[in-house]
């Protein structure tokens, strides 16, 4: 088990998975839709294309290819064991399809010339859950409805980790991969398309990552400060959480700024609350005041929740930067209250459920808080008691958890960082090892043969898990791997 360990200056503080690849393209005939337009998912509803950015291809499929008669066929199959969201599916690459949580059957809308190749693979899964396919690869003489696509939750027998970028080597280079460097990553969000953003804390830099580890700057002059302004002509100080929006703005947790930044997809820097001034004021804009804010979430109305740290507070910011107070006193300790009544002890990171409940790493306590709209604090895991322990409720434990995330069905992620793994917690509240075994290193592999050293910020990318490895300077992504 990783040491008890509380870092300076803060007491806290893609690609989709191919089942078999075929080296011909399918074909278009004229006048049929490709994988960009909305497709039939086999139970006759019509369902949406799959998100664009993704460097899987989609679209139109060029006529050609290698068929071997004058008429036409389709792709088509089962599935069984989805609980979790809509998911995507590819055939030969290109051609995506997506499917209903509640579908059991699927056909893609892009028919094949007879005696084409066909290879359908996963390009996006089902939140929570693993599929494994059967029969998802042969030539097509007649319609194919014999692919077989099954489904079960995610487990750590299933989850393998490795590196997006960055390296053990600090530093602030843009690059590829390993080429890129980081210092002290710390938060991080992902968008609609996959890409990724990270708080680069000791860099005070906004850095984007592609889903194929193409790293840039996003904002930041790399000097501590706070200047807005675009790309490298805006500052920050010791950035450490982000939230992106459905249009792809990036709000920031700019702690020692105690302030709430918002960066356009164009990289525009501008204050939405707080004057870099500590402080626990309740006011709009500039007239609010934080105390080294850490974590920011988003609900679909455009809200900011902050977990301002040093306030062991929950404040609330809408998008015209009026601040409120959800809950916390102020005051470190911890009880299950409604408001100023609860307490928190040092509140790390933040997620929101669709119904705007909000879940809270209250890091000292060891526990994952859940917060209602109405301001109501409950424990929703652990016990208070520092380790690495699988359970339901108050049975399991955490170890100084960091940041947390949460998918379309109510699953959460946890960067536990104290006993470094990456946990799952359930809607039921049971939680269960993803990846990491407790011991501190940098061995990529499957489940518990995975190590971190220090896991701080999560996310979720097109279905994988990626988590910032704040001791090895590294980005690290935790896929399927049936």
């Amino acid at each position: 088990m990783a040491s008890n360990k509380i870092k300076s200056k803060k007491l806290a503080g893609y690609s989709a998975l191919t089942i078999a690849v075929s080296a011909v393209a399918a074909l278009l005939l004229s006048g049929c839709h490709g994988g960009g337009d909305d497709v039939s998912n086999g139970n006759g509803n019509t369902t949406s294309s799959a998100p664009s950015g993704n460097g899987n291809g989609g679209g139109t499929v060029t006529p050609g290819g290698n068929g071997t008669g004058s008429g036409t066929v389709t792709i088509g199959g089962t599935v069984s064991g989805v609980t979790g969201s809509e998911f995507f599916l590819q055939d030969n690459g290109a051609d995506n399809l997506a499917v209903a949580s509640s579908a059991t059957t699927f056909t893609f809308a892009t028919p094949l010339i007879t005696g084409s190749s066909y290879s359908v693979s996963v390009f996006q899964y089902p939140d929570g859950q693993t599929c494994s396919l059967s029969n998802e690869a042969g030539t097509a003489g007649t319609n194919i409805t014999s692919v077989s696509l099954s489904c079960s939750p995610w487990t750590a027998a299933t989850a393998f980790t490795s590196v997006l970028a960055g390296s053990s080597t600090s530093g602030s280079a843009d690059g590829i991969g390993s080429t890129a460097t980081f210092d002290h990553p710390w938060g991080m969000a992902a968008d609609a398309s996959g890409n990724v953003y990270v708080a680069d804390e000791d860099n005070n830099l906004i850095r984007k990552i592609t889903p194929a580890g193409v790293v840039t700057t996003l904002a930041g002059s790399g000097s501590v400060g706070s200047s807005d302004g675009t790309g490298t002509a805006a500052s920050f100080s010791a950035p450490t959480g982000l939230a992106v929006d459905g249009s792809g703005n990036v709000y920031v947790a700019d702690r020692n700024n105690d302030e709430i930044r918002k960066i356009t997809p164009a990289g525009v820097v501008t204050t939405l609350a707080g004057n870099t001034t500590s402080g626990f004021t309740n006011a709009t804009g500039t007239a609010a005041a934080f105390n080294q804010p850490f974590a920011v979430a988003l609900d679909s109305s455009g809200n900011v929740y902050v977990a301002d740290q040093q306030n062991n507070a929950i404040r609330k910011v809408t998008p015209t930067g009026a601040v409120t107070t959800l809950a916390g006193s102020g005051t470190a300790g911890f009880s299950d209250a409604t408001g100023t009544a609860a307490q928190f002890h040092f509140p790390s990171g933040v997620a929101v459920d669709g119904s705007g409940n909000v879940y809270v790493t209250d890091q000292i306590n060891n526990r994952i808080r859940k917060v209602t709209q109405a301001g109501a604090v409950t424990t929703f895991a652990g016990n208070g008691t520092g380790a690495g322990v699988d359970g339901t409720g108050t049975a399991a434990e955490f170890f100084f958890p960091q940041g947390i995330a949460i998918d379309a069905d109510g699953d959460l992620y946890v960067a536990d960082d104290g006993d470094p793994r990456v946990r799952m917690v359930s809607p039921t509240a049971v939680v269960s090892t993803l990846a990491g075994n407790g011991s501190n290193g940098t061995t990529d592999g499957t489940g518990t043969t995975a190590e971190f050293m220090f896991p701080a910020g999560i996310a979720l990318s097109l279905g994988n898990v990626v988590v910032t490895d704040q001791g090895t300077n590294a980005i690290r992504i935790i896929k399927r791997n049936p």
